[in-house]
């Protein structure tokens, strides 16, 4: 049972993984797509910064890809603490730093 176990957790891991990065690079080549549908118009001032913006959120697609899967596996396993406390700190983290960075 142990063996069907890890292969389980490292079958999502890397699913999470090879996924994060499938998002990442679709939207760093459909990034301006992605803009565009969300209705803001290339000539618009906004264009430029938006496209940007989500070029950079887009390098985060697969730490959030990988925090569902690991906050999945923590709870299959029977432990739900672990990702409560993971979501406090890194919640107060967000806190602090979203003065300085945006």
């Amino acid at each position: 049972q142990e063996k069907e176990r890890r292969e389980a957790v490292t079958a999502v891991l890397l699913l999470a993984v090879v996924l994060g990065l499938f998002q990442t690079a679709t939207f760093g080549v459909a990034t301006a797509s992605a803009i565009q549908g969300m209705g803001v118009d290339p000539g618009s001032e906004m264009f430029g910064p938006a496209v940007a913006y989500l070029r950079y959120r887009a390098l985060g697609a697969p730490f959030g890809s990988m925090l569902l899967a690991l906050t999945g596996i923590c709870r299959g396993l029977g432990d739900a603490r672990t990702p409560m406390y993971a979501s406090a700190v890194t919640t107060v983290v967000n806190i602090m730093l979203d003065p300085l960075l945006i």
